[in-house]
Formats: C-alpha cells, structure tokens, sequence
C-alpha cells in the first residue's frame, strides 16, 4: 500500500457529516423516551429528584424545540397540518414542564417547598396532575 491508500483510512476521511436540524430532531425524540419512561414509573412526582429530572429535560427540550420550529417555518411556511399539530403539542408539554422546572427552582430555594406560598402562585395543579396531563399530551404526539 502506498501513502495514498493509507490516507484513505484515517478516521478524518469517514465522518459523515450529518445535518444539524436532523440531529437535533433525533436528540427531541430521545428525550421524549425519556420523558415517556419516566411518566410511566410509579414514583413520587413531588419529591426534588424528580423534579430535577422534569426540569433538566425542560431545560434541553426548549431550546431544541426552538431551533426545530423556526428551520420549518424557514423551509415550508408551517403549512403542514401534522407538523404543526405535533409542534403544538410539544410546546404545551413544555409548558408543563416548565411549571415543574420552576417548582424545582422553588424546592432549591426553600426549606419546606411543599408549604411555599410561591408553590401553587405557578399553578393550581398538583405535580401528580401536571404528570398525568404530561402523559396525555405525550399519546396525542406524533413524531
């Protein structure tokens, strides 16, 4: 084998590039499993571990929703019904979540969390409820 022939298998020469948009469409529907799985176990949805869990997911899921959104608005207008049903979707997960995520904020920020008159100033629901409406919205999503 000559130098040339060498060169051709060097790592650098099989990296296939892929698309950022797709990546971050992939990385969305990983954290939907997640999201999925951890609705699904029978824990306390109250207690700060599982908060932090809702939270860490808000705080991914977000900014990849965002970057999803506009590359479609870009690409074909937002004229597709199941694309933006699903969008829609999405963002009202998201809305739950970020009740959790600020109740998490809360649970840092306070000795007795469940007593903090900031609790239910967020929402009137209970974390218990805001799972179930979580899971709700997660059968309606299409991906």
């Amino acid at each position: 084998m000559d130098e040339k022939d060498v060169r051709l298998f060097l790592p650098e020469h099989h990296d296939v590039k892929e698309n950022p948009i797709k990546k971050k469409i992939r990385q969305l529907m990983y954290d939907y499993e997640l999201l999925k799985m951890e609705t699904n176990m029978d824990i306390n949805p109250h207690s700060r571990e599982s908060l932090e869990l809702y939270s860490s997911l808000y705080n991914e899921m977000s900014p990849l929703l965002t970057a999803i959104t506009c590359h479609i608005i870009c690409i074909n207008g937002y004229r597709h019904k199941k694309i933006r049903e699903s969008i829609n979707h999405t963002q009202k997960i998201l809305g739950l979540l970020k009740i959790l995520n600020e109740r998490y904020v809360i649970s840092l920020t306070s000795n007795d969390y469940m007593d903090d008159m900031r609790w239910f100033t967020i929402s009137n629901l209970t974390c218990k409820e805001i799972v179930e409406e979580i899971k709700k919205c997660l059968k309606e999503v299409s991906y």
